[in-house]
């Protein structure tokens, strides 16, 4: 469903009122165009961030197998620290009818959102399990596995991870 929304760019542009939805699967922000053609942003890197209903999204660099790539991440929470949910689909192929077994249609299973953390500028990193998240935090290492062994923070668990991040930017 397109969900009227606004895009910021990088040079302070606003284009208010477009219909727009995210493609998971695609990793893109599309459009309504006036005659009801659906087109996605062509150049996301000149975007700020994309707002429509209750998300906003930004377009920023992420690390993944020491890799660095980029693209659409909800905010979660912004500061020093900022906490970003990355959703996540996974393609079933359809399945031929077998015996005592119907056919399946191909389709999209919804997964879990994947967290992210981001300083500053840098690209943003994974809060894939404890270790991580505490190594994610170099500079106050200690304090922040203290607080997530005394509140017993779940990576997976986004109001939990919105309190780590809270704890840090305060």
């Amino acid at each position: 469903e397109f969900i009227k929304g606004s895009i910021y760019t990088l040079s302070k542009t606003q284009y208010a009122d477009i219909p727009l939805r995210y493609n998971i699967y695609n990793d893109e922000i599309e459009f309504e165009t006036e005659d009801k053609k659906v087109a996605a942003l062509d150049a996301p890197e000149v975007v700020e961030k994309v707002t429509f209903g209750n998300y906003t999204m930004e377009y920023i660099p992420f690390e993944v197998a020491k890799k660095v790539k980029k693209g659409f991440f909800e905010i979660l929470l912004k500061g020093k620290a900022s906490l970003y949910a990355r959703p996540d689909v996974e393609f079933h192929q359809a399945k031929a009818p077998q015996p005592y077994k119907d056919a399946e249609p191909a389709k999209f299973i919804r997964k879990a959102d994947n967290y992210y953390l981001r300083f500053g500028m840098e690209p943003a990193v994974s809060c894939g399990n404890k270790k991580e998240l505490v190594e994610s935090f170099p500079e106050h290492k200690n304090e922040m596995e203290a607080f997530i062994k005394k509140n017993k923070i779940n990576v997976k668990k986004e109001d939990e991870l919105k309190k780590l991040v809270e704890y840090y930017n305060s």
